[in-house]
């Protein structure tokens, strides 16, 4: 793990993590005699996203085919566990209390890197003048605590599953509702409707967001920071991708997917950014573990290369829509 990856994954407490993870997939989802993952649990869909119902396989990991849609690219698990098994796995799970551990051992650069570039962003965008906002799968609540040190006038709600991150935002002072979008009763129209590195794991991604549209004021409008599969980092570690952590995320969006829903649920205005810093570290990190997809001469030049090629070519990346996370807005009609 490169030096500035491990500034937001702690090495000994994401092992930790990712471990814990695979043993909660394996005792929940499989059958202990069989070996197999349990039927019961899962369901087909079409394609999440656009609803079209051709795809072909990626790729097969312990049981689960992640499939990719032929009109929108979207990568998705299918057949998938069910809304409900999904939801009392995440609520049920140990390992996103250990998350939730490091999230906040590593607050300080995260809020650099992230939050505090997403509160610019918030405060340049849609006001310094406040409003409401909500936000789902608030975790350990960096974003507003971000807010609240910029001294302005935004009033925020939190949607959030995993108990310790409740617990941890309350002790904050953090007005949060613990469980899924899915069962938050709420008449309350926001300004603004957060999803930040959390939508990969929605059952029915394309529901939520029809939610989040039914929750927003005219006018209002949704920001979500997402993985961009067809970014750098996902394009050249291919199947070996980290993120495939399947079924805990089971939706992996493009740029073209991610546009094709939210034109779907009635959204204008989109616009889509990547705004990923992380490709070259991770790629190098990938390929100094002995992984070879994607690798050559020409590219191990920039990837092994002096500080400021890996820079230039990062910031290459951002500018061109290609690197691996993508920052996402649209506008709900007046």
């Amino acid at each position: 793990m490169d030096s500035k990856e491990k500034n937001i994954r702690t090495v000994s407490i994401h092992t930790k993590y990712e471990k814990l993870l695979s043993d909660e997939i394996e005792n929940y989802f499989f059958d202990k005699k069989t070996g197999k993952v349990k039927v019961d649990m899962l369901t087909k869909v079409n394609c999440p996203a656009c609803e079209h119902d051709n795809s072909k396989l990626f790729v097969e990991k312990i049981g689960f085919k992640l499939q990719s849609c032929s009109n929108c690219n979207l990568l998705f698990v299918n057949p998938r566990p069910t809304e409900s098994a999904q939801i009392d796995f995440f609520s049920q799970s140990k390992a996103f209390s250990v998350y939730s551990e490091m999230v906040e051992e590593t607050k300080a650069e995260r809020s650099k890197l992230i939050f505090t570039p997403l509160v610019d962003k918030i405060l340049s965008e849609f006001g310094a003048d406040g409003g409401n906002l909500l936000e789902v799968g608030c975790g350990s609540g960096l974003l507003f605590e971000a807010l609240e040190l910029h001294n302005n006038d935004w009033q925020f709600k939190g949607v959030e599953l995993n108990e310790r991150a409740v617990e941890i935002c309350r002790s904050k002072g953090f007005d949060v509702f613990h469980g899924s979008l899915e069962e938050l009763k709420d008449d309350f129209k926001y300004d603004l409707v957060v999803f930040w590195a959390v939508f990969d794991h929605f059952f029915d991604p394309f529901s939520i967001i029809k939610k989040s549209f039914n929750l927003l004021k005219p006018g209002g409008s949704i920001v979500i920071g997402n993985i961009n599969i067809d970014g750098f980092e996902s394009v050249i570690t291919g199947v070996d991708n980290i993120a495939f952590a399947l079924p805990e995320r089971m939706n992996f969006f493009g740029i073209k997917s991610m546009t094709v829903m939210l034109e779907r649920a009635d959204f204008i205005n989109i616009s889509v950014k990547t705004s990923g810093k992380l490709d070259v570290d991770i790629v190098k990190n990938y390929w100094e573990s002995g992984n070879s997809n994607g690798r050559n001469q020409f590219l191990e030049k920039i990837v092994f290369g002096s500080d400021n090629l890996k820079s230039s070519f990062q910031s290459f990346l951002m500018e061109n829509n290609l690197s691996g996370h993508m920052t996402v807005t649209a506008k709900k009609p007046i």
